[in-house]
């Protein structure tokens, strides 16, 4: 019986390896046309805002500028990239730059906020060149202006 039971534990075992997503990957759901199993890209779209408030700077799902400054520097960077993925940008509230290409998993923009509030969305596609995961961040730049004692918020 003892023999029975380790046979099936080692079976259970190989089996859960093939049917189950690898490490870092995770079950998205079924694909709606062909009803296969999709494997998220990817880890997540995140941003930080320079002037940074503490260094290194805590990247989330969505950032604030913590500091006035007349210029805000959004930083989108995709959590777990990879060498062999590619990367589709897109982003509003801001002109999408060069440098955010198919080989790049950042994406930095820098938006004037003297006198005005800015609100800038990036999103990604992340591929591996079979399957295709999409993500967005949102970055907020709060309005600054001279004051008394050098810039602060309007």
């Amino acid at each position: 019986m003892r023999r029975f039971s380790h046979a099936l534990t080692a079976l259970l075992g190989a089996l859960s390896m093939l049917l189950l997503p690898a490490a870092g990957a995770q079950a998205a759901g079924p694909e709606p046309t062909t009803g296969r199993a999709v494997i998220q890209i990817g880890g997540s779209l995140q941003c930080a805002v320079y002037p940074y408030l503490t260094y290194p700077p805590a990247y989330g799902q969505s950032c604030f500028s913590s500091r006035p400054s007349y210029v805000s520097t959004f930083d989108f960077r995709v959590y777990a990239p990879s060498p062999s993925y590619t990367y589709t940008w897109s982003m509003t509230g801001a002109p999408l730059p060069s440098a955010c290409n198919s080989t790049a998993s950042t994406c930095t923009v820098s938006v004037s906020t003297r006198g005005q509030y800015r609100e800038v969305t990036a999103s990604v596609v992340v591929s591996d060149g079979t399957q295709s995961s999409q993500y967005t961040a949102y970055a907020y730049g709060e309005a600054a202006c001279p004051g008394p004692t050098g810039v602060e918020y309007c």
